[in-house]
């Protein structure tokens, strides 16, 4: 699709060799153009920027009018939005629950983004791997991603066992032992090189709430799949970075950590859940 926009000036500019040529997708792209003059429909990409280019497109190519498109944007933001809600609250509740005093764990406190300027907050927002935005935008991805990564550490400080100390001059006899590396040990998913037939994007009206809630309930394989992804920090910030996951290695890694769950339910749950993935299985 010959469709360029410029985050920089607001302006929406239409090739001349478009793909989209005829009938509803002529007629959204001209309204593109409109809009885009006046700066509101590419404000509002700009603040939705965490969304792959190929999935907006594919979101575009889809037809209807253009509110359907602008409904189908804002549908899968949502769904992003309350993962990454759901998993805050979720890793909130394993810190609490795991009673860590605060003068074991020195936690420093979650810096004051809504009052730094923007050309900081978009330094942070690269190090994380988003896409800038909004300042509102980016200070509640921040705040998001600086919760998850300090309760993570908190757990698994209060999770390690203490060791006695030795007596000088003690020696060891106890060998070690060969220990099962843990999920936070296993590399992220690589994006495929070739992607292969493409599936066509589903309408996710339906997953804005839905998914938060089926993840609070936490039954079920969903339940076990969440656990592993929340305690994993580089799988984590990989899917929240929207990039490709492969089912397949996704279940293996599953297999790997001990986690039963049958390919299916993999499948599932990443559809369920709004993330952009490769499923060989399907295919």
């Amino acid at each position: 699709m010959a469709l360029l926009l410029d985050h920089h000036s607001g302006a929406s500019v239409c090739g001349d060799d478009s793909e989209m040529a005829g009938g509803t997708g002529e007629a959204f792209q001209c309204y593109l153009c409109q809009v885009g003059v006046q700066g509101t429909f590419v404000d509002h990409l700009v603040a939705c920027s965490s969304i792959p280019l190929a999935v907006l497109e594919r979101v575009f190519v889809e037809g209807g009018t253009p509110d359907d498109a602008v409904a189908r944007i804002d549908a899968q933001i949502a769904a992003l939005q309350a993962l990454r809600q759901a998993v805050v609250r979720r890793n909130r509740r394993a810190a609490a629950a795991a009673a860590v005093p605060r003068d074991q764990v020195a936690i420093p406190p979650c810096p004051d983004y809504a009052s730094m300027p923007v050309a900081d907050l978009r330094k942070r927002m690269a190090a994380y791997g988003f896409r800038n935005g909004s300042k509102s935008y980016m200070v509640g991805e921040l705040t998001a991603a600086w919760d998850a990564v300090h309760i993570n550490q908190a757990a698994a400080a209060a999770a390690a066992p203490s060791r006695p100390a030795r007596a000088p001059g003690a020696a060891t006899t106890t060998s070690r032992a060969h220990a099962r590396p843990d999920a936070s040990q296993i590399e992220p998913f690589r994006s495929p090189a070739t992607q292969g037939r493409t599936r066509k994007v589903r309408p996710a009206v339906q997953r804005d709430a839905s998914s938060s809630d089926a993840i609070d309930k936490g039954d079920g394989h969903a339940d076990a799949i969440l656990e592993f992804i929340s305690t994993n920090e580089r799988l984590l910030d990989h899917v929240l970075c929207m990039k490709s996951v492969d089912v397949g290695e996704l279940h293996a890694a599953l297999r790997k950590a001990d986690v039963a769950v049958p390919l299916k339910a993999v499948s599932d749950f990443c559809r369920a859940q709004g993330f952009n993935v490769v499923d060989r299985w399907r295919q």
